[in-house]
């Protein structure tokens, strides 16, 4: 059973630029390299200098996300 139901964000979530809109800097998933199209954490690991470029960037993030997961399952098994 599926509706066909369909909000404005969708059509936007799933849009790309092209190469051709006039972008000179397209990055990674065909967005503009400005800044202001980042995740704030993208943004603020770059503006600090801790990454170059917004693939590096979000490395980081998932190294971030691993080791918090590897913290709390040590925790977890350390207390139960």
């Amino acid at each position: 059973m599926s509706s066909n139901v369909e909000f404005e964000g969708d059509d936007m979530k799933y849009t790309m630029k092209s190469p051709s809109s006039g972008s000179a800097g397209s990055g990674f998933s065909g967005q503009s390299s400005s800044n202001d199209n980042q995740p704030k954490m993208v943004r603020w690991l770059m503006n600090n200098g801790l990454a170059k470029s917004p693939a590096t960037a979000q490395g980081i993030l998932i190294g971030v996300i691993i080791v918090n997961v590897i913290i709390t399952y040590v925790l977890i098994d350390y207390f139960l």
